[in-house]
């Protein structure tokens, strides 16, 4: 079970850093990001920047944290409820029937979608998965640990592109579908 904590670890890793690089990477994406804050009408328009600031710190921190040996426990649990945070604002503005663009990733022209909480809920699993996991102190093997690590690259690609793969997948569904 240390392997799938391993892999839960460095796919969540792997995606907040692409989340927070997406979103840092230039003033005007961090700016597209704060938009989409605001454009989902969850906050009071005065707090929408300290809590753009929030999010990306929070970020961060779960970055440093499931990277860190001694603190994967602590990462893994600010990423979960940065998750459940992030799918539960979806829920309500798809409940709302708002059309909003995700701003995952620093900036997207797609809308939310039932695919965002599909994402975030594959995402969930796993952290939850991760989580139950790490409860062995026995030493990893070093193929296995590499071997779990090439696959959380690829699902963290996988998540990252997401929006892109769904449209080539099912090109169909209108993006009030996704």
């Amino acid at each position: 079970m240390q392997y799938v904590e391993l892999l839960g670890r460095t796919v969540l890793a792997l995606v907040f850093v692409a989340s927070a690089v997406g979103k840092l990477k230039s003033g005007a994406a961090f700016v597209a990001f704060r938009r989409g804050l605001a454009d989902m009408r969850l906050l009071p328009t005065a707090v929408v920047p300290a809590v753009a600031v929030a999010v990306v710190t929070g970020e961060v921190v779960a970055v440093v944290l499931l990277g860190l040996p001694g603190t994967g426990t602590a990462g893994l649990v600010l990423a979960l409820v940065l998750l459940a945070s992030f799918t539960a604002a979806i829920a309500v503005v798809l409940a709302r029937g708002t059309r909003v663009s995700c701003p995952c990733f620093g900036g997207s022209s797609v809308s939310f979608g039932r695919r965002h909480l599909v994402r975030n809920g594959l995402l969930l699993g796993l952290g939850v998965a991760a989580l139950v996991g790490g409860t062995s102190q026995a030493p990893l093997a070093v193929p296995a640990a590499l071997l779990s690590m090439a696959g959380a690259v690829v699902i963290a690609m996988v998540v990252v592109t997401f929006e892109d793969i769904a449209d080539v997948l099912a090109p169909s569904l209108g993006s009030g579908n996704r």
